[in-house]
């Protein structure tokens, strides 16, 4: 092999080793609670899924219409998942807007043992076993939390376990603007 091969092979494995330490070095840095929503601003999308409690009940983008909303993503085999219940426990008990939970790629009994054991802060929950909802929504993973306007717009997303600081700092202020509030 001739030198000058050499040399061109090992100037292609350093670019290649460089720009793969650069995607690595933005992907370290980026915060995951910053990605994108294409569905930001945008209605949510149509759908219908059978409810938790009453299976052979439909619940649709309806339910979210005339009044602002959380939407929350949730697994019982999510360990994040297990962190947040206590705040959005604390988030129903002390504030007036609804939760509705959506049952991501999990089991109907797992679901209702979950809630049974660590109480239920919402209003209703609808079953995604597959993961379809959760793919029309965008979701990366357990657990996200949306805040719904009054209009079924999607006007925010949490993504990961949400904390109270969380809740006060990111949520609050949207629901007291009164623009996503009925």
């Amino acid at each position: 092999m001739s030198l000058g091969k050499r040399i061109f092979q090992i100037l292609v494995l350093v670019a290649f080793l460089f720009s793969g330490g650069m995607f690595l070095w933005q992907a370290l840095l980026s915060n995951p609670h910053l990605l994108p929503l294409a569905r930001l601003n945008q209605p949510l999308p149509v759908f219908s899924a059978p409810s938790l409690f009453k299976p052979d009940q439909k619940i649709t983008e309806q339910a979210f219409k005339g009044r602002a909303t959380l939407l929350n993503i949730f697994a019982t085999w999510c360990m994040p998942c297990q962190l947040e219940q206590p705040v959005l426990m604390d988030i129903h008990q002390h504030y007036s807007i609804p939760i509705m939970g959506v049952l991501y790629k999990d089991q109907p009994e797992n679901g209702l043992q979950w809630l049974k054991q660590r109480g239920n802060p919402y209003v209703a929950v609808m079953l995604d076993p597959e993961g379809k909802l959760g793919m029309d929504l965008g979701v990366y993973g357990t657990p996200e939390t949306y805040l719904i306007d009054q209009n079924g717009i999607i006007r925010y997303r949490h993504i990961g376990t949400l904390s109270m600081d969380d809740w006060q700092r990111e949520f609050v202020p949207l629901i007291e603007q009164g623009s996503h509030t009925k």
